[in-house]
């Protein structure tokens, strides 16, 4: 009996066998894509600059309203990183008639809930009810746009918060990296300053969160949207009623950056770090472009994607264990495209020069094969310390014997470099660095022309 059991389970097990390799040698064909069609929709625009639009969709006699106010991070000043965040965060904390509590105990009676979300370039108060009470969800939207209370008794809480939010944001490699990227993009521009101080956030007052939202909060700059099965009257009704008197305001700040393609290799050190957190990428194409949408399906297929071929290539081909991807981050007007990974210290770089070394920030911004590195930031025990190319270069011919030319010193040369030289690929760098007796910050970037490389390599020195 057991001998017969023994062989059904064999056989069951062969047959799973066949049909998932079969599944997977033979997967079913897509079917043919269905026509998507853009619902009809309504649009107007008040005395004082709002705009409203109205659309019908879907069959539940539900409704998503949508406040957009066109202020965010892009308003603040190089001294009032996240101060928009926190206007955003106050604006939760209750209205001149209704306390926290009250707001989210209204809107649930009316089967829903409201959101506020602030981001680089607009603040969004979301809501959703049950259709039938469309027009009370209005006026909770409305009295959180116009009338917030900011309650300076809640305002401690929130900064706490808030700057526990840094530290977890500073702990995280993949935080301190975007952050650099970003800040080598853009420079002082806003969307080239992601995170605050600490500081920075203890010293915002009620006061300055009032006089941010009086300033960039106003009708001209709001745009509301009404998606779902609900009375198209009575919501243009309750939107006239409830916005109709609020003040024009300022209208929204055009600010668009002009994003720096520098050919360069920035470093974040973190000694001890398990492993290394790499960013690539390059400004691109903005939404208003004919092209953007072309970008976004070649970018899915790149790296957008679990199924992409960066992911396929590094856990299938290579085996390993990680997710790298790529992503488009985009603006008003403007937009960028990165590669990002994390990889344990010994697949950085894939060479005996840093065995024991990883850096949490690897970036790199627009660099092409035969293209010299500018500049590298190496940032040691929280002191940043940059270190510029020297103005000279040297040529070395013949390796690993370059040692040996006039113009290349032997103390120019790591231990065991030379013969690292030969495995690393032509368009590689490898990065070295060490702590002098002066406990000074030394690095050497090596870049490599992939077309020069049978008749030597091209060396930049750093000091």
């Amino acid at each position: 009996m057991k001998k017969i059991l023994t062989y059904i389970a064999v056989a069951c097990l062969a047959l799973g066998t066949f049909t998932l390799t079969a599944q997977r040698q033979n997967p079913p064909e897509g079917g043919k894509p269905k026509d998507f069609v853009l619902p009809a929709r309504t649009t107007f625009t008040l005395d004082n600059g709002l705009k409203a639009t109205l659309v019908q969709f879907g069959d539940i006699p539900k409704v998503a309203i949508t406040a957009a106010v066109r202020a965010g991070r892009i308003n603040e000043t190089s001294e009032e990183v996240w101060l928009s965040d926190l206007v955003g965060e106050m604006m939760k904390e209750g209205t001149s008639t209704r306390s926290s509590q009250q707001l989210a105990r209204d809107a649930a009676r009316l089967g829903g809930s409201i959101t506020v979300t602030v981001g680089n370039d607009r603040t969004v108060v979301n809501g959703d009810a049950l259709a039938e009470f469309s027009p009370e969800l209005i006026g909770l939207l409305a009295d959180v746009l116009r009338h917030p209370a900011f309650p300076e008794s809640e305002l401690p809480r929130v900064k706490a918060g808030m700057q526990r939010n840094i530290s977890v944001l500073r702990s995280r490699p993949d935080q301190l990296a975007s952050e650099k990227f970003r800040n080598v993009i853009y420079g002082d521009h806003p969307y080239g300053r992601p995170i605050p101080r600490e500081a920075m956030i203890a010293s915002y007052t009620v006061e300055g969160v009032r006089a941010f939202h009086a300033a960039n909060f106003g009708a001209a700059n709001t745009h509301i949207v009404v998606v779902g099965k609900f009375d198209a009257g009575r919501v243009e009704q309750a939107i006239r009623k409830e916005f109709g008197d609020w003040a024009k305001g300022n209208p929204p700040l055009i600010n668009i950056p002009k994003p720096v393609s520098r050919r360069a290799v920035y470093l974040i050190d973190r000694p001890a770090a398990p492993q290394s957190t790499i960013v690539l990428g390059k400004p691109v194409i903005d939404p208003s472009k004919p092209d953007y949408l072309s970008l976004v399906v070649t970018n899915s297929l790149l790296g957008g994607s679990f199924d992409s071929r960066i992911t396929g290539n590094i856990r299938e081909n290579k085996g390993y264990t990680y997710s790298p991807y790529s992503t488009i981050s985009s603006r008003y007007r403007d937009a960028y495209w990165a590669e990002m990974a994390d990889y344990y210290r010994s697949l950085t770089f894939r060479n005996p020069i840093l065995p024991h070394t990883a850096v949490s920030g690897f970036i790199f911004t627009n660099l092409d094969e035969g293209e010299k590195v500018v500049q590298v930031d190496l940032v040691a025990d929280g002191v940043a310390d940059r270190i510029r190319l020297a103005q000279q270069s040297w040529r070395c011919v013949d390796q690993p014997a370059h040692q040996q030319q006039p113009d290349c010193q032997k103390d120019d040369v790591f231990p065991g470099q030379a013969e690292a030289l030969q495995t690393i690929h032509p368009t590689h760098g490898c990065i070295i660095y060490e702590d002098d007796p002066a406990r000074c910050v030394r690095a050497w970037f090596r870049h490599f022309n992939a077309k020069s490389a049978k008749k030597g390599q091209s060396c930049a020195k750093f000091l």
